[in-house]
């Protein structure tokens, strides 16, 4: 393939419904998870009674007093924010450091799902997901878009083909 073939198709225009349909349903997991922490009380059985932490950044620490509560506070107004579309790139890219910092605080309570969904994040901040069905669009007309670049798209399907290819890779071993 030539160089104008492949930005051919990495820009041809496709539907944004699929980015949209993942705005919407990953904030929804994102905005269910956090709740769950605070219903399981793990804000202050994680972060907060613990004497030590298994930081991944040694000068790297929870906040005191109701600060974890403020910081999942904010990754749940973050949540509802990307699953709306209002200020999309802002609270996309914020619930991104957050989720990020809350995992960087204890090496213990690394999972491998977490390190995919700062990965999701980083990709959700960048794409044009708030063009369409959102209120950024509403607010913001000039916006407003049922198409967007096929790479958009695309870099979801490849993040995720790369999971499951190495999941499935993984799972071949006798000892699964």
């Amino acid at each position: 393939m030539r160089v104008h073939q492949i930005h051919d198709f990495l820009y041809k225009k496709v539907s944004i419904a699929p980015l949209v349909v993942l705005r919407i349903a990953f904030g929804a997991l994102m905005l269910f998870s956090i709740f769950r922490y605070t219903e399981q009380s793990w804000i202050s059985e994680l972060y907060m009674e613990p004497t030590y932490h298994f930081s991944f950044i040694s000068w790297l620490k929870p906040l005191d007093g109701i600060g974890m509560y403020l910081v999942f506070a904010i990754m749940g107004v973050n949540a509802v924010c990307m699953i709306l579309g209002l200020f999309y790139r802002v609270n996309t890219l914020s619930l991104l450091l957050l989720f990020v910092y809350t995992e960087l605080l204890d090496k213990t309570y690394y999972l491998n799902h977490y390190y995919l969904v700062s990965v999701l994040l980083f990709w959700m901040s960048i794409v044009p997901a708030h063009r369409y069905y959102s209120l950024d669009s509403r607010i913001f007309p000039g916006i407003r878009s049922s198409q967007c670049a096929n790479w958009c798209v695309l870099i979801f399907k490849a993040q995720l083909s790369v999971v499951y290819f190495y999941a499935g890779l993984a799972k071949v071993n006798p000892d699964w």
